[in-house]
């Protein structure tokens, strides 16, 4: 079975059936059984300065907050890369480590972004410092149900310090995924 797949199956896992027994909330009330651990995963393509572009999935685990204009989620998030947006050959594959917040559900019930930072790592070596923003639109929501689609956009700036980079350089994409929020 292949890491997208369990990928998948763990947000399904996660997600509590529509109908479970406990009587209808309003969409504004957090249900008292609710995990506080939330799951996001973005499959994308990332072009750079080089010709050709990076497939890439993201995995981002996190602890759900309410806020008072939303909800967010803020963790660990890591990202698997393969191709050339990241310049050299070693950056044919990549894996990226960043901490990253996610916002959601307010003030528009449709709208997604994330926003973080950290390294990236070029073929196991430490080379690029990282910030990274996503927006987006999440569908396919039902006040039921804590799974919901999601696609948008990406914009990523990375200064490669081991390859004495003068500027840092820029990195945009696009990108679908889910959310278990």
């Amino acid at each position: 079975m292949s890491g997208h797949s369990l990928t998948l199956l763990a947000l399904l896992a996660l997600a509590p059936a529509a109908g479970d027994g406990e009587p209808t909330r309003g969409a504004s009330e957090e249900p008292s059984r609710r995990s506080r651990i939330g799951v996001a995963n973005y499959y994308g393509v990332a072009a750079g300065v080089s010709r050709y572009p990076s497939f890439e999935q993201t995995l981002h685990l996190g602890l759900r907050q309410r806020a008072g204009r939303g909800s967010r989620m803020i963790g660990y998030s890591l990202t698997l890369s393969t191709g050339g947006a990241d310049r050299y050959f070693a950056g044919y594959l990549a894996s990226r480590h960043h901490v990253t917040a996610a916002f959601y559900d307010r003030p528009r019930p449709r709208l997604f972004a994330t926003i973080g930072g950290g390294i990236a790592l070029l073929a196991r070596l430490p080379t690029t410092l990282e910030v990274e923003g996503r927006l987006g639109i999440l569908f396919a929501q039902r006040p039921d149900r804590r799974v919901a689609g999601v696609v948008g956009g990406m914009l990523r700036v990375g200064w490669n310090v081991r390859f004495l980079e003068y500027v840092p350089m820029p990195q945009i994409g696009a990108f679908f995924g889910l959310v278990l929020r």
